[in-house]
């Protein structure tokens, strides 16, 4: 049984290295460090940046811009209109899934940023660490 154990414990660690190294790479210099510096409870300030809107297609997107587009006011619109501007997809809102997700790490969401898809949150070191597993995270900074 030991030598089961420590074949399963090298595939483990053979098929999880690459998604912590991957992790890893995803939370910024200055905020590693920061980590490192903190106390295992202490809640840091983070800048969650997402690589998407959480949107599976193409059609999805040019359904929620549409969307978006008819929620902005005629005054904003007008604006755009001078500017030879339309809804784009900086305007949509951030998934709502994925700030619940780390929510559900125990993050604390302090603001949302749309047009730049991101999101700020006090969480702890453990818990950052954990959050820059998830796919739709793209980095995290100080």
């Amino acid at each position: 049984m030991i030598a089961g154990t420590t074949i399963w414990s090298a595939l483990s660690v053979i098929f999880l290295l690459p998604s912590v190294i991957q992790a890893q790479a995803k939370i910024g210099a200055s905020l590693a460090v920061r980590i490192r510096q903190a106390e295992p409870e202490e809640r840091l300030p983070v800048m969650v940046f997402f690589a998407d809107k959480g949107l599976s297609n193409r059609e999805e997107v040019s359904r929620a811009i549409e969307e978006r587009a008819r929620q902005l006011s005629p005054r904003c619109m007008g604006r755009r209109a001078k500017m030879g501007l339309a809804a784009t997809y900086d305007d949509l809102p951030v998934s709502a899934e994925y700030l619940a997700r780390i929510e559900d790490l125990g993050g604390k969401r302090r603001q949302v940023l749309h047009w730049f898809n991101a999101a700020s949150f006090e969480m702890t070191g453990s818990q950052i660490e954990a959050c820059a597993v998830f796919p739709f995270v793209d980095r995290l900074e100080l």
